[in-house]
């Protein structure tokens, strides 16, 4: 089996894009071919040359595509798309079919802060029928799907991880239609290329078992803590998380308490595995990041001595009312 994969980055990001490369190939040493396609937003040459011995050093079969940002940057720009954390790294996945040949046939985004703990066959595999893409339910934003229009029930997607079929892509005509969408101020939202996606696949799109995105989310609450605030229309039942549990094939470390695990003095769950990589990696030398903020220090402080129910209530409704504020702001604009 060959597996495509596809990640953009910045420099910022380099040495995450590489800890994930190698938890992905240390997994998937039974495919007859990687090609992992490296989108760079002015990655360093250093950090390139350390992607690219991360790659070399799992032999035959294994190669790294480095595609300059640029032009698709500059086409981004002119659309008027919003940045996503001071930059278009993220956005620049959906413009993939400028240069994944369709030859191809599918290939995996995965964003730069995933581990993968599985082999990806069966995902590979997945029965898509006619859909131009596979992803995960988001479990941070019921609410916030609704503010941008869609019903209760509709789904809406986390897009950290995504399986695209170029070819359904090609067929549906995606890329035309996601130009378009960029062109409505209807469409704008407080996480760009996510609800880009979102509107654009929210009918078509299959949704894969959680497994296959596990968030940061489920990994820290427990389901009777997590589903006491969320509601659940829509998303996953408890059985099908705790399978997840057992078994997560990628994890999605995004941050939590206003941190990544590789930040100094940590509480995330994914603190141990990830550091294990890095030891292992081409990235040996890299050392733990601070992580200053008030902010920050009294969530971490509220997270330590408050029941979990409500500081999960709290948060969550937080993190709500701070999409529904962005949101709003935009629309004024």
């Amino acid at each position: 089996m060959e597996l495509n994969i596809l990640y953009c980055s910045d420099n910022n990001y380099a040495t995450y894009l590489g800890i994930s490369m190698l938890s992905l190939l240390k997994h998937n040493t039974r495919a007859e071919r990687v090609r992992i396609y490296v989108v760079s937003d002015a990655i360093s040459e250093e950090n390139l040359a350390r992607l690219q011995k991360t790659v070399a050093s799992f032999g035959e079969g294994r190669e790294l595509i480095v595609i300059d940002a640029k032009e698709i940057v500059e086409k981004l720009s002119s659309l008027g798309v919003l940045t996503y954390r001071g930059g278009h790294a993220a956005n620049c996945r959906l413009f993939y079919t400028d240069f994944v040949p369709a030859e191809a046939k599918r290939i995996l985004y995965l964003d730069c802060d995933t581990l993968i703990c599985d082999d990806l066959g069966e995902l590979f595999a997945w029965d898509m029928k006619d859909a131009p893409a596979a992803w995960i339910l988001d479990s941070l934003t019921e609410r916030y799907k609704q503010d941008l229009g869609f019903g209760a029930t509709d789904h809406y997607c986390n897009s950290g991880v995504i399986l695209f079929d170029i070819q359904n892509w090609i067929a549906a005509n995606c890329r035309e239609k996601m130009i378009e969408l960029m062109k409505d101020p209807a469409c704008r939202g407080a996480c760009p290329d996510q609800d880009y996606l979102n509107f654009l696949l929210r009918k078509t799109a299959v949704i894969l078992p959680p497994r296959y995105n596990f968030q940061t989310t489920h990994q820290i609450y427990k389901d009777n803590v997590y589903f006491s605030v969320v509601s659940g229309d829509g998303y996953y039942t408890k059985e099908e998380i705790a399978a997840a549990r057992t078994n997560p094939a990628i994890l999605h470390t995004y941050r939590f308490l206003g941190q990544f695990p590789w930040h100094k003095r940590n509480f995330h769950p994914a603190n141990r595995l990830f550091w294990g990589y890095v030891a292992e990696s081409q990235w040996a030398d890299f050392k733990p990041l601070e992580n200053h903020g008030l902010f920050f220090t009294l969530e971490r402080l509220l997270y330590r001595f408050c029941p979990k129910k409500l500081f999960w209530k709290a948060f969550f409704n937080a993190q709500n009312k701070r999409f529904r504020k962005q949101l709003l702001e935009l629309k004024q604009q």
